[in-house]
């Protein structure tokens, strides 16, 4: 899967039924998805403890994002940004909006 930058607000509107990235105490800073909307990313920093993160959420049955992978605790935004591209062409089945 290619993961294409979107913005804040395409991203708020794919988490339609939840709002996983609510939870973490980040700061949001870039977001990311594939072509289908099924699999999202987002790299965030961590004001608290002065690192930088990746998440990666994709589509359950429901319609619901879960989170799928993360990673945390990078010394840089282009760290963290690269890792999570890397990662998303990893990911090779994610269930289909219905």
């Amino acid at each position: 899967m290619q993961f294409r930058p979107i913005t804040k607000e395409q991203f708020d509107a794919l988490q339609v039924d939840a709002k996983p990235m609510s939870r973490l105490r980040v700061e949001e800073r870039e977001w990311f998805s594939d072509e289908t909307g099924n699999l999202l990313g987002a790299v965030v920093f961590d004001p608290h403890e002065e690192c930088w993160a990746w998440v990666m959420l994709g589509q359950d049955e429901q319609r619901q994002f879960r989170l799928l992978h993360m990673e945390g605790n990078l010394p840089s935004w282009d760290e963290a940004r690269a890792k999570l591209r890397r990662e998303s062409g990893r990911v090779a089945v994610v269930p289909q909006s219905r």
